[in-house]
C-alpha cells in the first residue's frame, strides 16, 4: 500500500492547515497500518511527492519561484511509486520524499533529552538545550519503544 501525503503534511506551511492535516495524518495511518499487519507479507509506505500539478502550479510560481519547475514533473515520481509496490521493496511504515531527481527518508525521531527523575516546570528554562538537543536521536518503530528513555 503506498499513500500518498506531501511534504506539508511532514513539515507544515503557513495558510493551509485543512490541507496539512489531511496530509499528516496519512503518516499515523501508514505506521499503525504497517504495525497491524507486520505479521502479513503487507507493507504499508507514504510517498511525499514533490512535483508540478494544474493545483500546485501557483504555489510553486508565488513560494518558490527559484525552483526549475521542469524538474518537478510528476513523471519523475513514478519510479518511486513503482518501487515501493513491487515485491522487492522491504520498507514499511516509511515516508519517502521524491521529486526533482532526488529519493529521501522522512522520519520523525526522538533523543534522549533531559531526564531529572521528577520534572520541575522552574528547572525547564535551565535545560531547554538538552531538551532540544538531536544529539543522539533515534528513529523509532513505534511509541512503545519511547519508554526505554524513561
Amino acid at each position: 500500500i503506498v499513500n500518498t501525503s506531501s511534504a506539508l503534511g511532514c513539515f507544515g506551511a503557513p495558510n493551509s492547515a485543512a490541507y496539512i492535516i489531511a496530509k499528516a495524518a496519512l503518516l499515523g495511518l501508514t505506521r499503525a497500518a504497517s504495525l497491524d499487519n507486520a505479521d502479513r507479507n503487507i507493507r504499508v509506505n507514504t510517498l511525499a511527492p514533490v512535483a508540478v500539478t494544474p493545483l500546485s502550479a501557483s504555489y510553486f510560481a508565488k513560494v518558490l519561484p527559484h525552483v526549475d519547475q521542469t524538474r518537478l514533473d510528476a513523471g519523475n515520481v513514478t519510479p518511486a511509486v513503482l518501487y515501493l509496490l513491487s515485491e522487492e521493496c522491504s520498507l514499511n511504515g516509511e515516508t519517502i520524499a521524491v521529486g526533482g531527481g532526488r529519493m529521501a527518508r522522512i522520519f520523525t525521531a526522538t533523543a534522549p533529552g533531559y531526564r531529572p527523575g521528577k520534572l520541575e516546570a522552574e528547572e525547564i528554562p535551565d535545560h531547554l538545550d538538552q531538551i532540544m538537543s538531536t544529539e543522539g536521536f533515534e528513529i523509532l518503530r513505534s511509541s512503545a519503544e519511547q519508554y526505554r528513555f524513561l
